[in-house]
């Protein structure tokens, strides 16, 4: 499999990912104590956005930092 193809399907597997999140961010919402809402919003939602990159979180390697750098290595390949 050639870089551009593995970043291909990361690019694919994030964007089902983001999805999945954001179907589960839609039903912590729904929950009625506000405490659980809080601490998924500020813990374990935005370190898996973080994870993601893109999304206004840092982070020291995100997905999409991979998915560049496989992007980058592939036009070093054919140059």
């Amino acid at each position: 499999m050639s870089p551009h193809e593995i970043a291909q399907e990361l690019l694919s597997l994030k964007d089902q990912m983001e999805d999945l999140l954001s179907q589960a961010e839609r039903i912590v919402r729904q929950s009625e104590d506000q405490g659980v809402i809080a601490r998924a919003e500020s813990y374990w939602i935005p370190h898996i956005k973080s994870a993601f990159g893109g999304h206004g979180y840092s982070s020291m390697c995100s997905m999409q930092d991979t998915i560049e750098e496989l992007e980058h290595d592939d036009q070093d390949e054919e140059g």
